[in-house]
């Protein structure tokens, strides 16, 4: 089977930037958008359908069809719409996430923070480093106190941004941000 072309998502906050193969750009106010998960098939193969009903309208997502089991239930699914996007399997995980979790970067933990990094934008990516930051930092309060005597610092808390940003610039300038952000909060 011939590889699907792939779009991308860029989040910045209640914003989704989608990129089409061709390159043509698209923004979505996401901010009390409605979504829906589902198997679907494509291809008679399996997927994973993303359906984002918001003020711009709807908008369905789906992973890669040929990276989708053959099998004879995938028959009986509903097909997914002829115009979704296809989107690497990592990136539909990660928006999926953003979704449920309502579009908010507090209560995440810095390895959730990270994956997210990697489909930021560029000024997204700094505020989820400054998160990560605070995370890392309420960590090392909670790991080391000031009565326990051990030496925990946030900098090995952030090592999930760290190893995300070897894959990722966006997770490096997160990264970056974190970095300068727990020295500001490790000064006060």
């Amino acid at each position: 089977m011939r590889r699907s072309a792939r779009s991308a998502v860029e989040i910045e906050g209640h914003r989704l930037l989608i990129t089409n193969p061709e390159g043509a750009r698209r923004a979505l106010d996401i901010h009390w958008a409605r979504f829906a998960v589902r198997d679907a098939s494509a291809a008679q193969r399996f997927v994973r359908e993303l359906t984002l009903e918001c003020t711009s309208g709807v908008v369905c997502f789906m992973t890669p069809p040929e990276e989708g089991a053959i099998a004879p239930r995938a028959l009986g699914l509903p097909p997914a719409p002829s115009d979704a996007f296809v989107l690497e399997a990592a990136e539909w995980d990660i928006l999926c996430e953003w979704l449920r979790g309502g579009g908010r970067l507090s209560g995440r933990t810095v390895m959730e923070l990270a994956r997210l990094a990697r489909v930021a934008t560029s000024a997204f990516a700094i505020a989820i480093g400054e998160m990560a930051a605070r995370v890392a930092s309420e960590m090392t309060w909670e790991r080391a106190g000031p009565m326990r005597g051990s030496e925990a610092a946030p900098s090995d808390l952030l090592r999930p941004l760290e190893e995300e940003a070897r894959h990722s610039a966006r997770a490096g300038d997160a990264l970056v941000a974190a970095l300068a952000a727990g020295t500001s909060i490790s000064r006060s």
